[in-house]
């Protein structure tokens, strides 16, 4: 009965609990376009408006934390504004506040290099 679930892999699994982590993979390969396929689900619309992966500690060591906040810091880092302005639509609140963030520690990451 429950065969379907032994087909899936660690990362599947994963992604029940971190919705967020397939709009970060997104948007890691820089490509808009795959990060709008994934906008697109109406599961990653609502984990950007409810934001319940805030606090949630990843169980696995190797499974990298994946919320709004770093969903963000990733558009920041990929220099994807749009992106950030799609994520913003959904959760002003928090987006605004991640976006602070990613952008002072890029000025203070900056500062360190120089």
């Amino acid at each position: 009965m429950w065969s379907f679930l032994s087909g899936r892999s660690n990362s599947t699994l994963h992604s029940i609990d971190f919705p967020l982590q397939a709009l970060q993979d997104a948007i890691s390969t820089g490509n808009e376009s795959n990060v709008w396929k994934v906008l697109r689900q109406q599961r990653i619309r609502n984990e950007l408006i409810h934001s319940t992966t805030t606090h949630k500690v990843p169980r696995d060591a190797q499974q990298q934390k994946c919320n709004v906040f770093t969903c963000v810091q990733a558009a920041v880092q990929e220099n994807l504004p749009r992106v950030v302005l799609a994520m913003y639509r959904f959760n002003q609140d928090d987006v605004r506040l991640a976006t602070w963030y990613a952008l002072y520690r890029l000025k203070s990451d900056q500062k360190v290099k120089l």
